[in-house]
């Protein structure tokens, strides 16, 4: 085979891994009910929260994602609302008031 030929080849080969890697994680989005009802158990109980993440993603979309103890990863909010969910449940973990403007825009 031509030396051309198998750079070419292996040329594809990248440039289809590239197009089939992953876009994402591996949480899913959750929206309406389902987002107020986890919401409202945080707001309850906030020792159920594991953990909660401010990511990046492949898309350079920032997404919050939330991990309850005992429950898969979700994520619950994206774009500008992220971070304001991200600094709500962060001050529900903490068990410190919310911040001030967050306060007036409930």
């Amino acid at each position: 085979m031509p030396e051309s030929v198998t750079i070419g080849l292996c040329a594809f080969i990248l440039i289809m891994l590239w197009f089939l890697r992953p876009k994402g994680g591996d949480s899913k989005q959750v929206q309406g009910g389902e987002l107020d009802a986890i919401l409202y158990l945080c707001q309850e109980n906030p020792k159920l929260i594991e953990r909660v993440s401010l990511l990046d993603t492949y898309g350079k979309e920032v997404v919050c994602e939330l991990k309850l103890r005992n429950a898969e990863a979700v994520r619950v909010a994206k774009g500008s609302s992220a971070t304001e969910k991200w600094l709500m449940l962060k001050a529900l973990k903490a068990g410190a008031p919310l911040p001030e403007y967050l306060q007036e825009n409930e």
